[in-house]
């Protein structure tokens, strides 16, 4: 059901529900930016074994916290905490959110990966993040 294309984001074809996604890397920062181009697009519900951030920058959303409902409007920061089964909805057309932590080798927080390991070029980033299966549990929570 999905496509993923780190040059152009993750795209799921067929449907319209889903935000669009474009994932980065700055130092030992994972950033995923997710596009809500219509009001009742939504991010399925997932949990991840770290806290993160989720850093709204436009429009509104419902988020559900494990059963949960809070409503957010931007600008805010979103604090998720780890194991807590979340989805993101947006309220309005064009919603744009960016769920951010640091890159790990594992679950504990001493698994933060040291910046100076990281490969400098995109490409390397992306290569180094597949080896250590970050992308690969990233890209298993979009489908």
């Amino acid at each position: 059901m999905n496509k993923v294309n780190m040059d152009q984001g993750v795209y799921y074809p067929g449907t319209s529900n889903y935000p669009e996604i474009q994932i980065s890397c700055v130092s030992n920062m994972y950033v995923r930016m997710m596009e809500f181009k219509k009001s009742g697009c939504c991010e399925p519900g997932h949990a991840h074994p770290f806290d993160h951030l989720t850093l709204l920058t436009k429009g509104s959303v419902q988020m559900e916290v494990d059963g949960i409902i809070s409503t957010f409007n931007a600008p805010k920061m979103i604090f998720i905490l780890k194991d807590k089964v979340h989805s993101i909805t947006a309220l309005e057309d064009n919603t744009l959110a960016f769920c951010i932590h640091p890159i790990r080798n594992g679950e504990r927080i001493e698994d933060i990966v040291d910046p100076s390991s990281i490969p400098k070029t995109s490409k390397d980033i992306l290569d180094h993040l597949y080896t250590t299966d970050i992308l690969k549990y990233v890209c298993e929570q979009t489908k």
